[in-house]
């Protein structure tokens, strides 16, 4: 894999190791005929979608079992009475919805070998999904965090601001910092903390990564998102971080600083394989227990028929 500095790029990259302006605005098309995301809402404002708040015109939707931070006044005796286990009952209201793309575009975005880079994926399907939204009557913003920073676009139904949010989108793919794998760690954990206090109940929220700042802090943070919200993890990798490295020395560059892979002992591929599985595992299980969704891209997918594919398997 080679990374191409910022300040060479050429036209014809626009796409493969950063993507421009327009071409994420030109994404608007597509995201017209993609699947919208079907789910309760809780929200505030009056809009086209459903919350289940309690109110006057409330239709009742369903009843789950009882989470922390539910209203009890919604408790549904009678489940609860045959059960033996609190439930809640859940209402339908019509009611805009905020929307919101948290984007990691940190220093191991920036890579691929093949396909195109993981921060394009990212960038790309952050575009479709807002512009989805958008078209769909939602609020949209986002928080945008790169290892050194993290820019927040407040939800709105604004195309003014939904441009502004894809303009840096587009300019975080064009600058990538240079931090330490622990600063990596600490930033998703930080964006999560920033992302808890900017959403309301009934949010959407999409967040793209490859997850390799992953740790106990950030699983218990992603819980307690998808209590509230309606959650999308949608993760991100290169085939390479996928499967076992052929065997061999793999030598890796940023344009700059040249690193030495050893895949030539077996166990240095199992130790790689085991890693990268158990990411995939720990996130998969983690979306089983608390009922939100994990969608997993490749660099080489193409990006509108993956998303379509797996929102209309989450709408059945």
């Amino acid at each position: 894999m080679t990374a191409i500095s910022s300040k060479s790029l050429q036209p014809e990259l626009d796409g493969v190791v950063s993507v421009s302006l327009q071409s994420l605005i030109r994404l608007g098309g597509k995201a017209q005929h993609l699947t919208s995301p079907r789910s309760i809402i809780r929200a505030s404002l009056q809009g086209l979608h459903l919350s289940p708040f309690k109110g006057r015109g409330m239709d009742f939707a369903e009843t789950r079992p009882y989470e922390d931070g539910d209203d009890v006044r919604n408790l549904d005796w009678r489940v609860t009475a045959r059960s033996g286990k609190l439930h809640t009952k859940l209402f339908q209201e019509e009611r805009e919805r905020p929307v919101l793309l948290c984007v990691d575009l940190q220093p191991p975005m920036f890579f691929a070998t093949r396909g195109v880079f993981k921060s394009v994926i990212a960038a790309q399907a952050a575009a479709l999904l807002a512009w989805n939204a958008w078209k769909a009557g939602d609020r949209v913003g986002g928080l945008i965090f790169n290892g050194e920073n993290i820019h927040e676009v407040r939800p709105l139904r604004n195309r003014s601001r939904l441009l502004h949010l894809l303009k840096m989108i587009s300019e975080a793919t064009l600058h990538r910092p240079q931090t330490e794998m622990q600063s990596q760690r600490q930033q998703l954990s930080e964006t999560l903390t920033n992302l808890r206090r900017v959403v309301t109940p009934g949010s959407r929220i999409f967040l793209l990564s490859d997850f390799h700042g992953i740790d106990a802090v950030v699983r218990k943070q992603l819980a307690v998102l998808a209590r509230h919200s309606d959650l999308y993890l949608l993760m991100i990798s290169d085939p390479m971080e996928q499967q076992f490295p052929a065997a061999g020395q793999w030598r890796v560059t940023d344009s700059k600083r040249f690193l030495q892979l050893d895949f030539s002992r077996k166990k240095a591929r199992v130790d790689y394989q085991k890693q990268s599985t158990s990411r995939v595992e720990q996130l998969q299980q983690l979306a089983n227990k608390h009922h939100f969704s994990l969608i997993q891209l490749s660099t080489q997918d193409d990006i509108f028929l993956t998303l379509q594919h797996h929102l209309a398997e989450r709408n059945r």
